[in-house]
């Protein structure tokens, strides 16, 4: 990025107006119905067709309308029913996450995002692993990382033996996983594609997972006095001192603002939103627990960025939040409730009203029907839908 260029996708624009959405009120009722009664239609045409003329010929008719049928309304039920979850999903993660955390003690408690994950598979030396059908096993850090935050969570409740040891592996699996040497020293490389952004070369970099790991290294530290946690921890903020076409996690505006980057694709800045506050949340633990003055400086030079309206404003679509800044923005609405939650957390953290303001603003589109409706109608016509709940928005 040349100095003084400001690329497009940080522009100023207002959100999108709710005004005249309620043209579509019979578009929800109607696709509600359509939901509700297809099945039942789809039975009563072929037993009337079967009544008029004879089973054999009923079923005969039946195949070309069943066969597109069902799995289309397999998935609109799909897409309806995690619609209609998401106000409860955003009440349900503001109300697990944990509350009273004293953000002035050296000594850290429970994680501020209430992280519920699982560990269906490991690898050969017990750490947590994704497999996806005709894949090879994900062993990306973020998921040790945030199973590892899971476990953390658990302990603060119950200082379990077997959940502590688990704990200890998948933090020593990330002292093991870091990087040393140039470019990338103290780097967790990220060795996956992801198939929603443009083409891209591995591995890169990532904010998210740097401070992630930050996190589960300085509470392993706690717990064990050990010091290679905390020196995994300070090789781990090097990689903050450079900006994404230098091979670091930062990229920089010349009006001071600074992001972190969860996807470190230059030319690319996708400003992810949810890769942003869980870096917040990371440097801002470094900083109080270690007196470390960069992470103190670039948690507070993030704040202040992410704390001016009209950076907010470029993730409100009015009815929604979108996950990143591309042209083309990524509405994974299933990620709204994790914007919720983590913009108050944020509040927790610093007191400034106005993350307080646009997560309550945010959870109130799940009431409105307004909201709603235009939220169905975009995941219904939108390009490209992935596993029936992500897609784009065309700019």
């Amino acid at each position: 990025m040349e100095t003084g260029e400001v690329p497009t996708q940080m522009k100023a624009e207002p959100c999108l107006s709710r005004t005249g959405l309620r043209y579509q009120y019979p578009v929800y009722a109607a696709v509600k119905c359509a939901l509700l009664l297809a099945p039942g239609l789809l039975i009563a045409w072929i037993a009337a067709m079967a009544l008029l003329a004879g089973w054999r010929a009923a079923v005969i008719l039946a195949v070309p309308i069943a066969l597109p049928a069902v799995p289309a309304i397999i998935v609109l039920r799909r897409l309806y029913v995690r619609w209609t979850c998401l106000g409860p999903e955003c009440r349900r993660l503001l109300e697990i996450r944990p509350k009273g955390i004293d953000y002035t003690s050296r000594k850290l408690g429970p994680y501020p995002y209430p992280y519920e994950k699982t560990a269906p598979h490991r690898d050969e030396e017990a750490i947590v692993e994704w497999r996806y059908p005709g894949r090879a096993p994900l062993r990306a850090t973020t998921i040790i990382s945030q199973y590892a935050l899971t476990l953390w969570g658990k302990l603060c409740y119950k200082d379990d033996p077997d959940i502590r040891a688990d704990f200890l592996r998948h933090a020593d699996a990330l002292v093991a996983r870091q990087t040393l040497g140039d470019p990338h020293d103290g780097c967790w490389l990220q060795e996956h594609k992801q198939d929603y952004y443009w083409p891209h070369e591995v591995p890169y970099a990532s904010a998210m997972c740097q401070a992630q790991g930050i996190s589960v290294l300085l509470r392993a530290h706690q717990i064990t006095g050990h010091e290679r946690y905390l020196q995994a921890c300070q090789r781990a903020m090097l990689i903050f001192e450079k900006s994404v076409a230098g091979g670091g996690v930062r990229s920089d505006y010349p009006d001071g603002k600074v992001f972190f980057e969860e996807y470190c694709l230059s030319p690319f800045y996708s400003h992810t939103l949810n890769g942003l506050i869980y870096t917040l949340i990371g440097l801002e633990e470094m900083a109080r627990v270690t007196d470390h003055p960069r992470a103190r400086h670039w948690y507070e030079r993030g704040v202040e960025t992410l704390a001016r309206p009209q950076v907010l404003d470029r993730y409100d679509l009015g009815y929604a939040s979108t996950y990143d800044q591309l042209p083309s923005r990524l509405l994974a609405y299933d990620y709204h409730a994790v914007h919720c939650c983590l913009l108050m957390c944020l509040f927790d953290m610093t007191g400034r009203e106005v993350f307080k303001e646009t997560a309550e603003r945010w959870l109130a589109y799940t009431d409105d029907r307004a909201c709603r409706v235009r939220l169905f109608v975009h995941i219904l016509s939108a390009k490209g839908v992935s596993g029936a709940w992500r897609t784009r928005l065309d700019p």
